[in-house]
């Protein structure tokens, strides 16, 4: 029985075969897989170990206000870099593949980019929600609601990262290339976002919008 009479797959169908090879993709023992894995699940506890040890004796500084600040202001970028990091060095096979499949009419980019987001959406909540809790103990921050906040809006930054970079690489050929420049544009949005460059008060109008602009 030829598999034309049994009719066309629907998306869902479709949208869940990729999604179970996604997951094959990393869990398996090539070593591919495994480094993909580890960069997924510990490039960020990785990057914030390395912030903790910088920042644990915050309280003992008379400048804690300061610290605190840098603290939080290189969290968000730490956090940028790792996601952007991951992204371009894992999201390249799947975007030969979907070239690959999309020219015999096997799916659409929509349901491709659906399956991939949910895909990578377990492993970020997992190596957020860990490094969060790692930072949290020297934030000043004591309850259990400031702390699911605090990973919100980091997971929120690392969500932001991760697509702004899969939009660069689905039209730059290069991964280095699009990381650069997705970096640049987190860099000039935290910037801007934070008030480091200049003091709200004193940005001209058309700046001061824009700061308001990349802080929603």
């Amino acid at each position: 029985l030829p598999f034309s009479s049994l009719g066309k797959p629907s998306g869902l169908q479709v949208g869940f075969t990729l999604y179970q090879r996604m997951l094959a993709s990393v869990f398996n023992a090539s070593s591919v897989a495994a480094t993909h894995l580890l960069l997924r699940l510990l490039l960020l506890p990785c990057c914030y170990g390395l912030l903790w040890l910088f920042y644990k004796n915050i309280k003992d500084n008379p400048w804690t206000f300061v610290s605190q600040n840098g603290l939080l202001f290189n969290s968000l970028l730490g956090t940028y870099l790792c996601s952007i990091i991951t992204t371009a060095t894992t999201y390249p096979i799947y975007r030969t593949r979907y070239y690959q499949e999309a020219q015999e009419g096997l799916y659409s980019g929509p349901l491709f980019l659906l399956s991939y987001w949910l895909f990578s959406l377990p492993f970020s909540f997992l190596t957020v929600a860990v490094s969060s809790r790692m930072l949290f103990e020297v934030t000043g921050l004591t309850t259990a609601r400031e702390w699911c906040l605090f990973a919100a809006v980091l997971w929120a930054c690392y969500l932001l990262a991760e697509q702004q970079t899969i939009s660069l690489l689905m039209v730059v050929h290069s991964s280095f290339t699009a990381a650069l420049a997705s970096l640049y544009i987190a860099i000039v949005c935290l910037v801007l976002g934070s008030g480091s460059l200049r003091s709200y008060r004193g940005l001209p109008d058309w700046l001061m919008y824009l700061t308001y602009g990349t802080q929603t």
